[in-house]
């Protein structure tokens, strides 16, 4: 039974609240949504980024999906280069890949009638605990950019801040937090997670996430004013990973990355130089589900902790990093979701709730969630096909 057809379809869905981080302001996000179609009518679903670079690389890599039957999951492989590895390949090919062997995932679990986990390993929780992943500033997604930068500019709005994570953690149960910076306004970063620590308990998890904005001296400046608080981590402090290795060094707080160990031929020198303590998993930096069960292994053998990134998922990749994590010990970290700062999705039926700080492993065949097609064809922006 041959692969016989490949829909992509780009959406831009639209947030709830504004999402204020260094690399800039958000008030939608592009994904690409992959439907994979067999010879028999069966249907998987993938999700990648949505990028005009990822969008058309996805487009090219889906072509050379056709014809390959079903079943053989090394000629999928083959087909998406997810064995060529190396400085040579390029990130936005990884995130090509890796949105259509998730969908291949979801069409290969349903053909042999089962739920992905089955297909990954041996389940071990039907809960996951999750992270709540926050922006820097708490505004509808509307706020036009002079409300954005004021807040900064007055510190008694760093009680809005507090009081919006405070409401997040106690409506949903989250246990972790993990507050965005702006980069560039340390003062105010060292006033929030201060706030921060007072209003949540010593006990409970805070993390900090500048996305390599400070320079190195800064980095470690913050680092040390902040060490007192003892955060879980720190996520890309600093650009590099001898920029990350120097904050490591001189704070001696844990840190994490999903920006500098993405590939991997970045785990070894990452070890080596002592760069890091944690590093993040997701589909898109890595292509695809079985590359992220790869790298969990090879940071258990190299002595990396692991974190779950979320790059605001939808539903389809929510349900594939719960059926992953579900066959893994290392979901201690939990799983980020941005879901506090999201509304719409595209998948049909009951949308993922995080409650009591968990959501639930998604039941039935495949991935266990469809495509809400109103949805869909309400945030379609393009679209691309590709037939026997």
């Amino acid at each position: 039974m041959k692969i016989a057809r490949v829909h992509l379809t780009l959406v831009r869905v639209p947030l709830k609240l504004v999402f204020v981080s260094s690399p800039g302001i958000r008030r939608d996000y592009l994904k690409t949504v992959v439907r994979l179609v067999a010879e028999n009518g069966i249907v998987g679903i993938g999700e990648t980024d949505g990028s005009p670079l990822v969008f058309a690389e996805t487009s090219a890599f889906a072509r050379r999906l056709l014809g390959c039957e079903l079943s053989d999951g090394p000629a999928v492989r083959r087909a998406l280069r997810l064995d060529e590895r190396g400085p040579h390949r390029k990130q936005h090919e990884w995130k090509a890949a890796g949105g259509l062997e998730m969908a291949w995932w979801d069409a290969a679990a349903k053909d042999q009638r089962k739920p992905l986990h089955e297909m990954l390993g041996e389940k071990r929780r039907d809960l996951i605990p999750m992270v709540a992943e926050l922006s820097a500033v708490p505004l509808e997604a509307d706020a036009p950019v002079a409300e954005i930068e004021a807040i900064f500019d007055d510190v008694k709005n760093v009680n809005r801040v507090v009081s919006h994570v405070q409401n997040v953690i106690q409506s949903s149960g989250y246990r972790w937090a993990k507050l965005k910076s702006v980069g560039g306004r340390a003062e105010w970063d060292v006033r929030v997670m201060s706030a921060l620590r007072e209003a949540m308990g010593r006990d409970f998890p805070l993390r900090i996430d500048p996305n390599g904005a400070y320079d190195v001296e800064t980095a470690i400046q913050l680092g040390k004013r902040l060490l007192p608080l003892g955060l879980q981590w720190l996520e890309d402090p600093a650009a590099g990973l001898e920029g990350l290795r120097q904050v490591r060094e001189a704070v001696k707080t844990p840190v994490a990355t999903n920006m500098y160990v993405i590939q991997f031929h970045h785990l070894e020198p990452a070890k080596r130089m002592g760069a890091v303590d944690i590093v993040g998993v997701d589909f898109f930096n890595w292509g695809g589900i079985a590359n992220a069960r790869e790298l969990v292994e090879r940071c258990r053998a190299l002595g990396f902790r692991i974190f779950w990134h979320c790059s605001f998922d939808l539903g389809i990749t929510t349900a594939a990093t719960l059926h992953l994590a579900a066959t893994c010990p290392e979901a201690d970290l939990g799983v980020d979701t941005c879901l506090a700062q999201q509304e719409q999705d595209i998948i049909a039926g009951t949308k993922f709730r995080v409650e009591g700080g968990m959501l639930a492993v998604p039941e039935g065949h495949g991935l266990g969630v469809s495509l809400d097609e109103d949805a869909v064809s309400r945030f379609t922006v393009d679209a691309f096909e590709a037939r026997l």
